[in-house]
């Protein structure tokens, strides 16, 4: 994550403070990153990363709310959030070998990666420019590995209108979530997988399958061209408790609809997609359907 340099209101952190999430009056302890060090450790109730700044987060407990500021980035590693994490715009984080109590919240532009790390409850991502489940990069600093969310994985909307120069893809890799994924109503330009570890070409090659308890809800998304040409929108090796739902998804010509290699206990809906779904390797199978399938392959 970049660091970058940062002039810091004094009041910031006591406003921010009087409006955090399960704070007792006259108990709360809120730090604000010393943009020094850039560093944190240890216990406080709240850590709030200044807009603009930079702060790694190292062996840490927080037992109520991580806040990262608009345009600000972190790093957590080898801690606990007793609460939520929320991202403001244009910021970023990544989440290794930690927990969060409950939320993480990224907003526009926003960027989280998580490797090695549990969610207690949701995963929600408005308009954010990527997520990147599974991975937060290559040993000795990354983390690699299982993601759990304990309820839901809402990825929703994409970072203002089309634009083929922006870097926007998704890698949902090595995830098991308690309910819900939805995948909704989002366009980019380098394509996103979803579980899918065919070889050579996904970037969830490597990992175990991903798991989604209730319904698989992947619609409305567009594969556009971007740096490296077409992109594609890959999904499959998913085991879904309940129902799976891939329609109105869309790529340019030369990228590729995949949802394939799917186990599916309940029904499979797959319409009006273009073009149509195909398996782009030799050993994409068919989806597994234990009710009825309408329209999968």
């Amino acid at each position: 994550m970049r660091k970058k340099a940062l002039v810091v209101l004094a009041c910031c952190g006591a406003f921010l403070a009087a409006g955090l999430q399960g704070a007792a009056a006259g108990s709360d302890r809120t730090v604000v990153c010393d943009q020094n060090t850039q560093t944190f450790s240890g216990q406080t109730t709240n850590l709030i990363v200044p807009i603009g700044g930079y702060c790694a987060i190292d062996h840490a407990t927080i037992t109520q709310n991580l806040i990262v500021q608009n345009g600000a980035g972190t790093d957590v590693t080898n801690s606990s959030i007793g609460y939520n994490e929320t991202l403001g715009n244009d910021s970023g984080a990544t989440l290794g070998n930690s927990t969060i109590g409950h939320d993480v919240k990224v907003g526009f532009h926003g960027f989280f990666g998580a490797g090695l790390a549990r969610i207690g409850h949701d995963l929600i991502a408005t308009h954010a420019g990527s997520i990147q489940i599974g991975s937060t990069g290559p040993p000795p600093d990354g983390a690699n590995g299982r993601v759990t969310v304990g309820h839901d994985v809402i990825v929703d909307g994409s970072p203002g209108p089309p634009d083929p120069s922006a870097f926007v893809f998704d890698s949902l890799c090595d995830l098991d979530v308690g309910n819900d994924l939805l995948m909704t109503n989002r366009w980019v330009t380098l394509g996103f997988t979803i579980g899918d570890s065919t070889p050579p070409f996904s970037a969830c090659v490597g990992t175990q399958p991903d798991t989604v308890g209730h319904d698989l809800v992947v619609t409305n998304n567009k594969a556009l061209s971007g740096f490296f040409g077409p992109s594609s929108l890959e999904v499959g090796d998913i085991q879904v408790g309940n129902d799976a739902t891939f329609s109105g998804n869309s790529a340019v010509p030369g990228g590729v609809l995949e949802f394939n290699d799917n186990t599916i206990a309940h029904d499979a809906t797959c319409s009006r997609n273009t073009p149509s779904i195909t398996g782009g390797l030799p050993d994409d199978g068919p989806n597994q359907v234990g009710g009825t399938n309408n329209g999968c392959p």
